[in-house]
């Protein structure tokens, strides 16, 4: 099997398991967020929500590492990229 072919299955292979063991479990949160009155469900409701505020903050690190990888320079390669991504960071923050 080619290298692109290999990652193409191992992609399949990891979305199919993900969905199958995380469509349950989100059912079931979902479902005792529309009927619960507890106290906790307001810090339920923010660590559900996190994975979508987080990802455009935190999209900067692995893009500065894969810029090093791939270019297979030192880790001054990534610096300017680095840089970029802090000041957006910062930017959003403040």
């Amino acid at each position: 099997m080619t290298g692109d072919l290999q990652a193409v299955w191992l992609t399949a292979l990891l979305a199919g398991v993900t969905t199958l063991l995380l469509v349950p479990i989100a059912s079931l949160l979902a479902w005792w967020l529309a009927r619960s009155d507890s106290p906790v469900r307001s810090v339920v409701e923010a660590v559900v929500a996190m994975p979508l505020v987080l990802p455009p903050t935190t999209r900067c690190y692995p893009t500065a590492q894969q810029h090093v990888v791939r270019r297979n320079a030192d880790a001054s390669a990534a610096a300017p990229v680095a840089a970029a991504c802090r000041s957006r960071l910062c930017s959003l923050v403040s």
